[in-house]
């Protein structure tokens, strides 16, 4: 899913988000965004 949102928007908050309203009861914010980076092939401290 995240993949996907970052296909069809360049904007990083509206990706974090996307990935917040679907799956942040199950993740923390810290785990969104390391999943973001890696989505971007990078880890959360390259990103």
């Amino acid at each position: 899913m995240i993949r996907y949102v970052m296909k069809t928007s360049n904007n990083e908050d509206a990706v974090f988000d996307e990935a917040k309203d679907q799956y942040g009861e199950y993740f923390t914010d810290d785990q969104l965004r390391e999943f973001i980076a890696q989505a971007k092939g990078k880890t959360l401290q390259e990103a």
